[in-house]
């Protein structure tokens, strides 16, 4: 059982479901006197498998990466604004699956995990297969957030 949270991961993607979770992890660490770490994992364009079997050119990735780190920077600037002025955010992007690499971030002790689902749809028409993920095989505290009605 986790004592003391001293960082909160969230899972973000730019959807109205990850700045819900955003927002929802921003809570958290503020309550908890955590930092807040948003997560975003991409892959690239033509897929993993492709990029393994023709890598593509240095500058091509370089490319990849600047593109989700605005992405980042874009969803904690309008889910977070200036509502939570003494928080500690630490952003990073990562390459890799989301569930995968989310589930591998949060194996301290002292982490929560964060996720975004879509409430809009009903559950028989998509999977959520990275909250799945996160929820059957992380080792810390997870909570799902539903997303921000529109």
């Amino acid at each position: 059982m986790v004592t003391e949270v001293k960082q909160v991961i969230v899972g973000v993607d730019g959807s109205a479901a990850g700045r819900a979770a955003l927002r929802l992890g921003a809570d958290e660490a503020e309550r908890r006197g955590a930092v807040l770490r948003p997560v975003l994992v991409f892959a690239p364009p033509e897929g993993e498998g492709l990029e393994r079997r023709w890598p593509s050119p240095p500058a091509y990735r370089r490319i990849w990466v600047e593109a989700a780190e605005f992405r980042l920077a874009q969803a904690c600037e309008q889910a977070l604004a200036d509502d939570f002025p003494g928080l500690v955010v630490e952003p990073e992007v990562i390459r890799g699956e989301p569930g995968a690499v989310l589930v591998d971030c949060a194996t301290d002790d002292h982490t929560m995990l964060v996720v975004g689902t879509s409430a809009r749809k009903p559950a028989w028409l998509h999977r959520h297969p990275v909250r799945r993920h996160c929820v059957q095989h992380a080792t810390c505290p997870v909570l799902v957030a539903p997303a921000e009605e529109v």
